[in-house]
């Protein structure tokens, strides 16, 4: 198995550079794989836009949700699920992020990183808020509902949809791959 180091500059040629001193420093130099994404860039300015958007909205929703004095946020599931949507949402705005200001060209694992973060997070926090939802019906039969709680769980469930409607437009981004120096020396 390969080291953490190996994994990490496995696209990149190390340079060895003589300092005026004498000393020897290494300098790295990328030569993997570079991608884009394989939109107009009108197309990309939408969909940075429209990501940017839904991820303000999914987290003003989980915030405003959470901070209401209602029985449906200190029972335990409804409750929990909403304090893991925070854990979750954390890697989905670190790619909404990044995919807001990424470069147009840029290193090819990042474009993954980017892309899987969004996927996968957006998914996992659909699911999470699909559960809290169904929790929160099950507090609101059994306690009783008012109309605060009855919103936070409109609220849950808008913020599902945004969540879903981000892991699909995730899942239809494609890039392109542009060869690095290794596979163009290797031809």
């Amino acid at each position: 198995m390969k080291s953490f180091q190996d994994r990490l500059f496995k696209d990149f040629d190390v340079k060895k550079e003589v300092k005026k001193n004498g000393k020897i420093k290494n300098t790295y130099v990328y030569v993997g794989d570079y991608a884009v994404w394989n939109l107009t860039d009108g197309e990309l300015a939408k969909n940075k836009g429209l990501f940017a958007g839904a991820t303000v909205l999914i987290f003003a929703a989980l915030i405003w949700g959470s901070l209401q004095r209602v029985p449906l946020n200190s029972f335990k599931f409804s409750g929990g699920a909403q304090l893991l949507c925070f854990a979750v949402l954390i890697p989905v705005v670190m790619g909404v992020w990044q995919f807001v200001f990424a470069p147009k060209q840029m290193y090819l694992r990042d474009c993954r990183s980017i892309k899987d973060r969004i996927l996968w997070g957006s998914l996992l926090f659909t699911v999470l808020r699909l559960l809290g939802f169904a929790a929160g019906i099950v507090v609101l039969v059994s306690e009783g509902f008012t109309f605060l709680s009855l919103v936070i769980l409109i609220s849950e469930l808008l913020s599902a949809g945004l969540s879903f409607w981000l892991f699909m437009a995730s899942k239809r981004l494609r890039y392109l791959e542009i060869p690095g120096q290794k596979k163009k020396e290797e031809t």
